[in-house]
């Protein structure tokens, strides 16, 4: 977990292994610890994810599609080509989570955008001038 400052905070959960049917439970549990946390954000890291079957995707697709509804912002980070490819028929290419090469990159970019929702926040230039 990455506080922020303002509003909420960023969750990271790192899957590292194999995903198929024997760790469904596993996996499920594992989803519906950290959304019940109901964090600002969350990042599914793939970086050690050897493989991941289409069940397993099916239930990361079922997340991100809940995640908007309770106010969760939701990326996967670390996809291998393979993963990317399955995820574009799991989710349908016009329907895929944002994506980052790593969970650092997904927490810059949401440091950075929650910081300038923060209360007390100076407008950007681009701001300013309208």
């Amino acid at each position: 977990t990455v506080p922020l400052a303002g509003d909420g905070d960023i969750v990271v959960l790192r899957l590292v292994g194999e995903f198929d049917l024997s760790t469904d439970p596993i996996l499920r549990e594992a989803l519906g610890a950290v959304t019940a946390r109901a964090p600002a954000y969350l990042v599914i890291d793939l970086v050690e994810v050897g493989f991941c079957g289409a069940s397993q995707l099916r239930q990361l697709a079922d997340v991100h599609t809940g995640a908007p509804v309770n106010g969760i912002g939701f990326a996967l980070c670390g996809l291998s080509r393979s993963q990317s490819r399955a995820c574009a028929v799991v989710w349908g290419r016009d329907c895929l989570p944002q994506r980052y090469p790593s969970a650092r990159d997904a927490i810059t970019v949401w440091s950075a955008a929650a910081l300038a929702r923060a209360p007390g926040a100076q407008p950007s230039p681009n701001e300013r001038a309208s």
